[in-house]
């Protein structure tokens, strides 16, 4: 691809999945693109012929119970899927489906090739599908050697992503329709430079084997996690944010919202953007919060969000594995998980009567 200047501040897999959901919503050549590399029926091969329903980080839905999102066949965990494409044949009305992950440089959550394995399996099996398929969308040497990736029926290369772009941008009927697929470009070539850093960042050994064990404790507690290390600290092991994914039910009038144990601060901690970005809307959302809080919660504004958090005991990564602290901590975000999902609806109605502009000064945007 053709040298890029950085477009976003930071590129996440989240802006990854947008780009996917449009090009796949939009342009038959990009639908070709994804088709090209699945083995599926001949009647689904001409884009022309198919209508594509995207569900974007499908599970983590509105007002679905909390029990019903439990993946099956043994995989407690919440499950959420980064693009749920289904494809329906328009003539005959018959349908496909691809479930997309899409990954930069962090690594697989606990149990998740297994279980988009597993939902495909439960696609076939229904009955409901002409074929379904499990699709990784990575840089092309991510987990290039762990077997796991082969529980995806195909991978699609980030690179050959950007490579679309830039063929699309080349023959863009006019200047400002390159200019998008140009930005576009850009903003994969920015996501490979991201991976490349992350992936080459040198840890010490005693480092690296302390997050794989606190991920290991997390993931036989069946609590799913993954590890974010912050800045110029990943070499040292120090100030590390321990980020607990697939956890908790996300509505949409709640998002971003999300559970992390931030060990530099002794503390896990449910942050709600959406009810912090103002002080302002933080103490609004703080009278409706506080009196939910259960024993030993505390309620702040956190970067800029609206923070319910447990005291967790001190523990260093830079030094050995204090299995104990850890397990303190994910016991933490399992109490806070329930206050989660028990005070949601109390929440999502808040941020509802915000939105309104209820209270006459406050609207969220």
């Amino acid at each position: 691809m053709t040298a890029t200047r950085p477009v976003l501040k930071a590129v996440i897999e989240r802006d990854i999945d947008l780009l996917l959901a449009e090009e796949l919503l939009a342009a038959h050549s990009f639908q070709e693109l994804l088709l090209s590399f699945a083995d599926v029926p001949e009647a689904f091969k001409d884009p022309e012929q198919l209508a594509f329903i995207i569900e974007h980080s499908y599970g983590h839905v509105d007002s679905t119970p909390v029990d019903r999102l439990r993946a099956t066949g043994g995989l407690t965990t919440t499950s959420e899927i980064d693009l749920r494409v289904q494809v329906q044949q328009v003539t005959t009305g018959t349908r496909g489906l691809f479930l997309i992950e899409n990954k930069l440089a962090e690594d697989y959550q606990p149990n998740q090739p297994e279980r988009y394995a597993e939902l495909v399996l439960q696609a076939r099996a229904s009955g409901e599908y002409a074929f379904a398929a499990a699709v990784l969308v990575a840089p092309a040497e991510y987990k290039a050697r762990d077997p796991r990736t082969g529980l995806f029926d195909f991978k699609i290369p980030l690179e050959e992503v950007g490579a679309y772009y830039e063929r699309r941008a080349k023959a863009a009927p006019d200047p400002e329709a390159a200019r998008r697929f140009a930005a576009k470009r850009d903003i994969i070539s920015q996501a490979l430079r991201r991976a490349r850093r992350e992936t080459d960042t040198v840890a010490s050994p005693a480092v690296t084997g302390w997050r794989r064990k606190y991920y290991n404790l997390a993931s036989a507690l069946n609590v799913p996690m993954v590890i974010r290390a912050t800045g110029l600290d990943a070499a040292t092991g120090r100030d590390h944010d321990f980020e607990f994914r697939d956890v908790l039910v996300r509505p949409h009038g709640l998002r971003p919202v999300k559970l992390v144990h931030r060990t530099k601060h002794c503390r896990v901690t449910l942050e709600y953007q959406s009810l912090g970005r103002t002080e302002e809307l933080f103490e609004s959302s703080a009278a409706v919060v506080r009196p939910l809080a259960g024993p030993q919660m505390t309620v702040a504004r956190r970067n800029k969000s609206l923070g319910l958090s447990l005291h967790t005991p001190y523990t260093d990564p830079s030094r050995g594995f204090d299995a104990e602290a850890v397990r303190a901590a994910v016991a933490a975000a399992v109490v806070l998980r329930d206050w989660h999902e028990a005070n949601v609806h109390h929440l999502v109605a808040h941020s509802s009567h915000l939105d309104s502009g209820a209270n006459g000064s406050i609207v969220t945007g």
